[in-house]
């Protein structure tokens, strides 16, 4: 595991609890989090926006679309 350097998460979403937001990790590499967090892996978080949902109805749009 150690060799591992990147770690493609797909599409997921971000959750919200009180004023802390998370994105939810798939818990089939559960083995891997825990490997990385006991032996203080330092890491560099990328994230793509792929796009927006809007909650009032309107289309989705792209995170590079002009307004």
């Amino acid at each position: 595991m150690a060799q591992v350097k990147t770690v493609p998460l797909f599409r997921r979403g971000v959750i919200r609890l009180s004023n802390r937001y998370f994105i939810q990790l798939p818990m089939e590499l559960n083995e891997l989090w825990k490997y990385w967090y006991e032996n203080g892996a330092v890491l560099n978080i990328v994230i793509e926006v792929v796009e927006y949902r809007k909650t009032n109805n309107e289309k989705p749009t792209q995170p590079n679309s002009n307004p």
